[in-house]
C-alpha cells in the first residue's frame, strides 16, 4: 500500500500528553505517544503589542536566524534547544516571502499528484473555504429568493449581475474571507446565470484566493422547486412551470409560502429534497441524460432532446471556460452540483424505498406523478417524521383535483407517449404497462446502469470540452448524492479529475436539530443496519462517527476514481437548529459543538473541504433566502441595529506604536481621537415597542450573531489599523469554523487536530518517499506553513513546541512558518503541538518555558541568587514595556516578570461594593498585601517554589487558581509601589523609577481600563480624578528618592535602557559558573560514599552489564536485558524501606510470620533516560506511583535545565525512588534532588536507583544531601571532561533504548 495513504503510529510519553477530556477519540496515535517529542520552546505572550507581531524560535526573537550551521550529530525526534537554530547561514530567513499560509495566488497554480493538492514548490495543499454564495442560486430580480413571488414566472428576463454580491462590496467580503483563512472558494455559477461571473473573480486574486466554478443545481431549476437550470428546458421538454404546483410536479416554496390556502401535506422545512422524485425534475434529469434510451421519439429543434440539452450545457460551460481562462483565480470546474439519475434505474414505478430516497409530505410515486402531471386527480400519500425511519405514512389525500395539466398546451405525458402507461379503455383508469421501464434499454432490452451508461460518458465530455479551452484546469466530479462515485474505467478520462462528494449529518440537517447528545449514523441506516450499532452518544461519540461517515466517503473515491484528490464541495450545519433558539438567547453553544464535530471530522480525515456557505444577505427570518435554508456562517448586521448606539469623543494626546521598530513615541500635537465609547440612546420604551413588533423567531431587526446579541460594535480600539474586528462582525459560530490549519506541507501529512476547548493544535507530517520526492535538487526545505487565526490566538500566550527545525510565528499574517530540518529521509516523521498558557499579560513571562524551570549553579546543590531589578512608576506610566524591554535586551535564557498587581488584597464585602463603584483607592499603598509579596521575593531569591496569585480584575478578587513558578536568573518586578516598602526594597539588586509625563498616562490607563479590564470611561475618569492623580503625588512619586535609576520618557529612553542592560549583563558575567563541567575536574577519591549502596559484583550482573554496554547489542535484546536491570536495582532499593511484622495463614492452615512494605512508594524518573527503568518499577511494585522530571543540558553551557514536572501530589507521604539511567557529574541529579525537596519530599525518603554511576557524580550528590541514598548497580572510573559522557559508559542510553539514536 502507498505509504503516503498510512497515517503511521505515533506515540508520544504520557509526560507531554494533552490532557484527556470527552472530545479526544482515534487522535490517540498522537496523544498517547512513546516516541514523539518536542523541542524545548519560549511561551510568548501574544497580546495585542507590535512588539511581538513577529516570534520565532530564534533566541532573538528576530525575523531573521542566527548563522548557525546545520548539525550532524542532532537527531530530529529528540528534545533540541530551543535556544539554538540549524540554519544554513545562506539560507533566507522564515517567512522571506511574505505570503500568508492561506494565500493561494503567489503560490503557483495548483497541480495533483496521488490523492494530494501540490503547489509550485512541491508542498503537499490542504485547501479550505467557502461556497460564495447561496443566494446565487436566485437572480437579482427575486430579491426575496423563495420566499418571494414577484414575477417568479418571468424566466427571460432575469439577470444574474450583483451576484453572489456587488462590485463595490467585494472588497469587504473578499478581505473578510481571507482574514478568516478562507481562500478556497466554490463559486456558484448556475446554467441560468451564465452571463455573469468575470469581474467578481478578476479580484480574488489580490485576496489569495482560488476558486472554482460550480454549475450549481438543486433538483434541476427554480422551477422544479430547486435551482440551476433556465426556465427554456422544461419548455425543451414540453412542460408548462405554472402548473407544477397544482398538479404536484414540484414542490415550489415560493408559491407554497405565500399560498397558505393550498391544501397540502408537505410541511417545513426540508421539503425541497422530496422535488427529486417528482415528475418536473425526475423528467428533466432522465431526460438530460437518457433522453436518446427512454424518449427517443422527443426532439427539439431538430436534435433529440438529450442531445439538446447537453450539446446546450456544455456550450454554455466551455464558453465560460473561454471567458475566464486568462483569470488566475480560476483553477477548474465542476461537472454538475449533487446530479440526480432522475428515473433511471428506478425498479418499481408504483413506490419509492422510503430507506434510500427521502419520501415526505405530499408523496406520490412515479406512476402516479405521471397521471397527475396528465390532469388526472389522483389519491397519494402524505408522509410524516418518524424514528428509527426519517419518515412514515401518514394519510393519504386527492391532489390536482382541478384537472390541470402539467404538459404545455395539455400535451400528452411523453412517458404516456412512450408506452410506459396508459388509459384502460374499459375502466377509464390509469394502467401501469412497463413497471421496469427505466432499467433497461428499451431497445435492446439490455440493464441499464446510470454511472457507466450514461453519469460517466456526460462526464468524459464535459471534461474534453473544459479541458480543450485550458488543458490545466481541474475538474471536479461529485457522485450521486449520499452514494458512492462512479468506477472509473481505463477509458474514462482522468486527466486533472478531483473527487468533489458532500456530505452532512443528513438527520440533523433534515430536521434541523442538534444537542451533542446522540447522533445516528445515516449511511448505515441506510444500508439497512441496525439503530442500535449506528447510534453515537456525546460530543466525543458525534466525532467518531462523522469522522467514520466521511472516511467512508473519501475511501470510496480512492477505490472508485483513484488516487485523486478529494474536496468535501458541501459541508457545514443549519443555523437555524433546536427550534431557532439561540436566536432568542444568544447561546450558541450547540452549534459550536455541531460545527466543531463536522470540522473535526474533515481534518481527521485530511481532506480539502468548502463549507456551505457564505451568504452576504442572510438574515435570521429567511436564513440563506432559498427554501428556509440557513446555512450561512456569515449574517450580515442589519441597518436598524446599527443606530442604536452613539459614540462619544474625549481629547487625549495619542500614543502611536511603530511596528517595524517597536518604538513606542508620542506626537508632537493633541489629537483628537475617538475611543469609541458606546452608550445606550434607546430608553425602555424603544426597546419594548422593538420587542412587540419582532415575531417570534426575529424579524429583519433579530440578531443575527453573537456580536449583535451582545449590543455593542465588534471593535478594537488597540490597534487602529487592525481590521480583525471588522471582519468578525456577522460571524456566525467563529470559534468553530476558525482554526488553525496546516496548508503547505512539504511532505504527507498525517495527523491534523484542534481542540476547540483548550485551543490546542497538533500537526504532524511524514517526508515524501523516495520515488515520489517533488524537489529532490532543493538544498533547503520548503516552509510548512500554518494558519492561526487571530481570532482565538491574537491575545493568548502560546507554547509552540516542534519536534525538530525552527519556526517563525507572524500574527499580522495570521501565519507560523516552520522549516525542519531532514526533510528528504524517507519516513522521517515531523510533528507540531501548540498549546496555550497564561494569558495574564502582567502575570507571568519568561523567555524560556514558562512553567517549570530553574536553574542551580552550586557544587552545594544550593541555587545561585537571581540577580532582581524592581521597576516602579506611575499607572501606565511604562513599567512593563521597559521591563520587558530588558528582558529582550538580556537575552539571557530564564526570566520572570513579576507583576505587583498580583499583590492587590482580597477586598471585604463593604470593599468590594465601593471597588464596583469606581470608589475604592486601588492606587493606595494599602491596597496591597506586602507580606505575601515579601515573602514571594525571598522565596524566589532562594530558588524556592512559589504560587503566583491570580487577580481578576474584573471583580476585584483572587483567582482560586495560581502560577507555579521556580526562580531564574533574573527576576523583574514591578508596580506602582515597587520601591514604597523597605522589606522589598532591600531585597532588589536593583532599583528603577520610570518617569512617564501625566497625559500619557491618563491616555494609556484609558485605554487599558475600558478594553482589558470592563470599565467604562465615566468610572475611569471618576477614579482617576479621585484616586490616581492623588495617589501618585502622595505616595508613588516620593518613592523615586529610593531607586538607583529614573528613565524619564519610559521606552523611549533607549540609552537608559542599554545602560541598564550593560550593568546586569555585566553582574550576571561575575556570578557565572561552569557548573557541569567544573563537576567534571572535581578531583575525588575512588572509595564509595557511606550513603551508597552498590550492587555485588555477580557473574550474572557483569554478564546485563556487558550486553547493554555493547553497541552491536539488538534494540530488542537491549530492552529486555534493560528491564531485568531495572528490577535488581529496584528489588536492591525497596531492602532500604521500612517494613512490618505480619502474620498469616498458608494454604496448609499453619501460622506464620512474615513481613509487609510498611511504605507509598512513588517512582519518579529523570527522562528520558529514567523512563528506562519504569517496568522494573512496576514489576517489583504493581501499585507504585509514577511522578517524571525532564532536566537536560543547555546546548550552549551544558548546564542542566528542567524543562517539565508532573508529580503526584501526595508525594510528600512517599518514599521516592528518583530514576535515571546514569549519573555523570551528578548535576541532573542535584536539580531533581532539589525540586524534590521543594516538593516537601523528606530528604532522608529519597532513594536515587541508577544503573551506572561515576565516583564524581556519587560524591558531589552525597556531599550535597547526605540523608539521600544511592543504590548503583556499577561504577564507572571517569567522566569525559571534553564530552561530560560517561567512560567507558553506555552510551547515550535514552536514544538506544527508546529507537532514537541518529
Amino acid at each position: 500500500m502507498d505509504k503516503s495513504t498510512i497515517s503511521p503510529q505515533i506515540n508520544q510519553d504520557s509526560v507531554y500528553s494533552a490532557s484527556s477530556s470527552s472530545d479526544e477519540s482515534d487522535d490517540s496515535r498522537f496523544l498517547s505517544a512513546s516516541t514523539i517529542s518536542f523541542r524545548p520552546s519560549h511561551h510568548h505572550s501574544l497580546a495585542r503589542r507590535p512588539s511581538t507581531s513577529s516570534i520565532s524560535s530564534y533566541a532573538s526573537s528576530t525575523s531573521s536566524p542566527p548563522q548557525t550551521p546545520i548539525s550532524s550529530s542532532s537527531s530530529p525526534s529528540h528534545f533540541q534547544s530551543g535556544l539554538t537554530t540549524h540554519t544554513h547561514p545562506t539560507y533566507p530567513s522564515l517567512g522571506s516571502s511574505g505570503l500568508s499560509a492561506h494565500n493561494w495566488t503567489l503560490s503557483g497554480g495548483l497541480t495533483t499528484s496521488g490523492r494530494w493538492f501540490r503547489d509550485s514548490l512541491g508542498r503537499t495543499c490542504l485547501l479550505r473555504g467557502v461556497n460564495m454564495c447561496g443566494n446565487c442560486k436566485s437572480p437579482m430580480k427575486s430579491s426575496n429568493g423563495t420566499h418571494g413571488t414577484d414575477e417568479f414566472f418571468d424566466h427571460r428576463n432575469v439577470s444574474f449581475v450583483g451576484r453572489p454580491f456587488p462590485l463595490e462590496e467585494a472588497h469587504e467580503h473578499f478581505a473578510r474571507l481571507r482574514s478568516w483563512g478562507l481562500t478556497f472558494v466554490r463559486l456558484l455559477v448556475p446554467w441560468e446565470a451564465l452571463e455573469h461571473a468575470g469581474p467578481i473573480i478578476e479580484m480574488m486574486p489580490r485576496y489569495g484566493i482560488k476558486c472554482f466554478i460550480d454549475p450549481h443545481q438543486d433538483t434541476w431549476s427554480r422551477f422544479s422547486g430547486g435551482s440551476g437550470a433556465p426556465g427554456w428546458t422544461f419548455e425543451v421538454a414540453g412542460l408548462d412551470i405554472t402548473k407544477f404546483q397544482v398538479t404536484g410536479a414540484a414542490h415550489i416554496h415560493n408559491i407554497h409560502f405565500h399560498n397558505d390556502h393550498l391544501e397540502s401535506g408537505s410541511s417545513e422545512p426540508m421539503v425541497w429534497p422530496t422535488n427529486y422524485t417528482k415528475l418536473a425534475s425526475s423528467t428533466m434529469f432522465t431526460l438530460f441524460w437518457s433522453g436518446n434510451t427512454f424518449a427517443p421519439e422527443l426532439e427539439y429543434q431538430g436534435k433529440q432532446v438529450q442531445d439538446f440539452l447537453q450539446d446546450c450545457y456544455l456550450n454554455c460551460y466551455s464558453h465560460l471556460a473561454e471567458r475566464v481562462q486568462q483569470l488566475e483565480a480560476v483553477i477548474g470546474f465542476e461537472v454538475m452540483n449533487e446530479p440526480h439519475q432522475g428515473y433511471i434505474g428506478l425498479v418499481d414505478l408504483t413506490r419509492y424505498n422510503s430507506v434510500h430516497t427521502l419520501v415526505f409530505g405530499d408523496s406520490p410515486s412515479a406512476f402516479q406523478s405521471f397521471t397527475l402531471g396528465d390532469g388526472i386527480p389522483t389519491e397519494i400519500e402524505v408522509w410524516i417524521k418518524s424514528w428509527p425511519y426519517p419518515t412514515r405514512k401518514h394519510s393519504t389525500r386527492v391532489v390536482n383535483t382541478e384537472c390541470e395539466s402539467a404538459w404545455l398546451n395539455r400535451r400528452q405525458c411523453i412517458w404516456r407517449r412512450h408506452g410506459v402507461w396508459d388509459i384502460d379503455e374499459t375502466t377509464k383508469s390509469p394502467v401501469l404497462l412497463q413497471k421496469e421501464y427505466f432499467t433497461k434499454d428499451p431497445q435492446t432490452g439490455k440493464p441499464v446502469e446510470f454511472y457507466a451508461d450514461f453519469y460517466l460518458p456526460f462526464v468524459n465530455k464535459y471534461i474534453k470540452a473544459i479541458q480543450s479551452v485550458k488543458e490545466s484546469y481541474l475538474v471536479f466530479v461529485e457522485p450521486l448524492p449520499n452514494e458512492p462515485p462512479p468506477v472509473w474505467t481505463p477509458t474514462d478520462n482522468s486527466r486533472n479529475v478531483i473527487y468533489a462528494p458532500h456530505w452532512y449529518d443528513l438527520k440533523s440537517v433534515f430536521n434541523k436539530a442538534f444537542d451533542g447528545l446522540i447522533t445516528h449514523d445515516v449511511q448505515s441506516l441506510s444500508k439497512g443496519n441496525n439503530v442500535i450499532s449506528a447510534t453515537y452518544f456525546g460530543l466525543k461519540g458525534a466525532k467518531n462517527n462523522y469522522t467514520g461517515q466521511v472516511r467512508n466517503t473519501v475511501n470510496k473515491g480512492l477505490i472508485n476514481v483513484g488516487e485523486k484528490p478529494c474536496v468535501i464541495g458541501e459541508c457545514g450545519i443549519p443555523m437555524d437548529i433546536n427550534e431557532k433558539k439561540a436566536f432568542e438567547t444568544g447561546d450558541y453553544t450547540h452549534h459550536s459543538n455541531f460545527l466543531d464535530a463536522v470540522l473535526c471530522a474533515m481534518e481527521r480525515n485530511l481532506v480539502n473541504f468548502t463549507l456551505w456557505n457564505y451568504n452576504p444577505t442572510n438574515d435570521n427570518t429567511y436564513g440563506d433566502h432559498w427554501n428556509g435554508e440557513d446555512f450561512s456562517i456569515y449574517s450580515p448586521l442589519p441597518e436598524s441595529k446599527k443606530t442604536n448606539f452613539t459614540t462619544q469623543t474625549i481629547t487625549i494626546t495619542a500614543t502611536t506604536i511603530s511596528e517595524d521598530d517597536n518604538k513606542e513615541t508620542v506626537k508632537p500635537k493633541s489629537v483628537k481621537k475617538g475611543l469609541k465609547v458606546q452608550t445606550m440612546f434607546d430608553t425602555e420604551r424603544e426597546h419594548k415597542q422593538e420587542r412587540d413588533t419582532d415575531n417570534k423567531y426575529g424579524t429583519e431587526k433579530s440578531p443575527t450573531s453573537p456580536f449583535e446579541l451582545m449590543q455593542v460594535h465588534f471593535w478594537d480600539q488597540e490597534e487602529e489599523n487592525d481590521e480583525d474586528h471588522y471582519h468578525h462582525i456577522g460571524g456566525r459560530v467563529l470559534d468553530a469554523v476558525l482554526r488553525p490549519y496546516a496548508s503547505k506541507v512539504p511532505g504527507i501529512p498525517q495527523i491534523t487536530h484542534f481542540n476547540l476547548r483548550t485551543l490546542e493544535y497538533k500537526f504532524q507530517f511524514t517526508n515524501y518517499s523516495r520515488g515520489a520526492h517533488p524537489f529532490p535538487s532543493i538544498s533547503l526545505s520548503p516552509e510548512v506553513e500554518i494558519y492561526i487565526p487571530n481570532y482565538h490566538y491574537k491575545q493568548l500566550h502560546l507554547d509552540i513546541r516542534v519536534s525538530d527545525g525552527d519556526w517563525r510565528y507572524v500574527r499580522s499574517r495570521q501565519t507560523l512558518y516552520w522549516r525542519v530540518k531532514d526533510w528528504t529521509t524517507e519516513g522521517i516523521e515531523h510533528s507540531l503541538r501548540i498549546r496555550i498558557v497564561d494569558n495574564n499579560d502582567k502575570q507571568l513571562v519568561k523567555t524560556v518555558d514558562a512553567w517549570n524551570k530553574r536553574r542551580f549553579n552550586r557544587q552545594d546543590g544550593k541555587n545561585c541568587s537571581p540577580y532582581l531589578i524592581a521597576v516602579a512608576g506611575g499607572s501606565a506610566s511604562g513599567k512593563t514595556s521597559v521591563a520587558q524591554r530588558i528582558i529582550k535586551n538580556l537575552n539571557v535564557p530564564w526570566v520572570v516578570l513579576l507583576s505587583m498587581d498580583s499583590y492587590y488584597k482580597p477586598l471585604t464585602p463593604e470593599q468590594l461594593e465601593a471597588a464596583m463603584n469606581n470608589d475604592y483607592n486601588f492606587d493606595h499603598p494599602n491596597a496591597f498585601d506586602y507580606e505575601t509579596l515579601a515573602q514571594t521575593l525571598k522565596d524566589l531569591k532562594e530558588g524556592k517554589r512559589v504560587e503566583i496569585p491570580i487577580y481578576d480584575f474584573t471583580t476585584h478578587s483572587r483567582r482560586p487558581e495560581t502560577s507555579t513558578i521556580y526562580g531564574a536568573n533574573v527576576i523583574i518586578f514591578e508596580g506602582i509601589f515597587a520601591l514604597y516598602d523597605k522589606t522589598i526594597t532591600d531585597l532588589m539588586d536593583l532599583k528603577i523609577f520610570v518617569d512617564t509625563d501625566a497625559d500619557i498616562r491618563l491616555a494609556r490607563r484609558l485605554k487599558r481600563d475600558i478594553n482589558e479590564r470592563g470599565r467604562d470611561i465615566h468610572g475611569v475618569l471618576q477614579q482617576y480624578g479621585r484616586f490616581v492623580k492623588s495617589s501618585f503625588d502622595d505616595h508613588i512619586l516620593p518613592t523615586v528618592k529610593n531607586a538607583d535609576v529614573i528613565i524619564p520618557r519610559g521606552l523611549e529612553n533607549h540609552v537608559a535602557i542599554e545602560l541598564i542592560t550593560k550593568n546586569v549583563q555585566k553582574q550576571l558575567a561575575e556570578r557565572k559558573l561552569n557548573f557541569r563541567w567544573d563537576l567534571a575536574r572535581i578531583e575525588c577519591t575512588d572509595e564509595i560514599p557511606e550513603n551508597v549502596i552498590l550492587l555485588e559484583a555477580t557473574p550474572q550482573l557483569k554478564g546485563i552489564h556487558t550486553i547493554i554496554r555493547d553497541c552491536t547489542t539488538a534494540r530488542d535484546d537491549l530492552i529486555f536485558y534493560t528491564e531485568r536491570l531495572a528490577t535488581l536495582v529496584v528489588e536492591r532499593g525497596l531492602a532500604e524501606l521500612p517494613f512490618r511484622h505480619r502474620k498469616v495463614i498458608t494454604p496448609l492452615n499453619i501460622e506464620c510470620d512474615g513481613k509487609v512494605l510498611d511504605a507509598q512508594i512513588c517512582g519518579v524518573s529523570i527522562l528520558r533516560a529514567g523512563g528506562t527503568m519504569e517496568t522494573g518499577l512496576r514489576r517489583a511494585i504493581k501499585d507504585a506511583l509514577i511522578g517524571k522530571m525532564l532536566i537536560q543540558s543547555d546546548p550552549q553551557t551544558g548546564e542542566p535545565q528542567l524543562h517539565y514536572i508532573k508529580l503526584p501530589s501526595a508525594i510528600d507521604k512517599c518514599h521516592v525512588f528518583l530514576m535515571d539511567a546514569q549519573i555523570a557529574t551528578g548535576a541532573a541529579g542535584l536539580m531533581a534532588i532539589r525540586v524534590l525537596l521543594d516538593h516537601n519530599v523528606p530528604e532522608d525518603k529519597i532513594i536515587f536507583l541508577t544503573f551506572l554511576s561515576t565516583f564524581q557524580g556519587l560524591h558531589t550528590i552525597s556531599k550535597a544531601f547526605p540523608k539521600v541514598k544511592l543504590c548503583t548497580s556499577m561504577v564507572d572510573p571517569k567522566v569525559s571532561e571534553h564530552t561530560l559522557y560517561v567512560e567507558p559508559g553506555m552510551g547515550n542510553f535514552g536514544d538506544r533504548y527508546f529507537g532514537t539514536e541518529p
